[in-house]
């Protein structure tokens, strides 16, 4: 049972909301819901080192896979990768290293 959470939210676009202010502490789960997914290839790989650099053991990675074409382009709201949630699992790996990544559906599981 969940007796206490605390939430923090971070944006990456959004730098008032900056991830590197969450280093200092350690977290038992984060969720990172819909962010690789708006990341064109040359943004990618920081995203997702900077999440390699919270203290965290569980990490959550909910993707919004659009049409599944793997062809990204603008949109009403910006970018959008289009691209399955399996397509991500490579480059995690390189960043995760020895992290179990597990799929279940448009998220991976990933765990230290």
């Amino acid at each position: 049972m969940l007796h206490h959470y605390d939430k923090y939210a971070c944006e990456p676009f959004y730098p008032e909301r900056d991830i590197k202010a969450l280093y200092d502490n350690f977290y038992d789960v984060v969720f990172c819901c819909n962010v690789l997914n708006v990341n064109d290839d040359n943004n990618l790989p920081s995203v997702i080192y900077d999440l390699h650099s919270l203290n965290c053991g569980t990490f959550v990675i909910q993707i919004y896979e659009g049409n599944k074409s793997g062809n990204g382009g603008c949109t009403r709201d910006g970018y959008q990768r289009n691209e399955p949630a399996e397509s991500y699992r490579e480059i995690i790996h390189e960043v995760f290293g020895d992290s179990t990544i597990e799929r279940k559906g448009n998220v991976l599981l990933v765990t230290r």
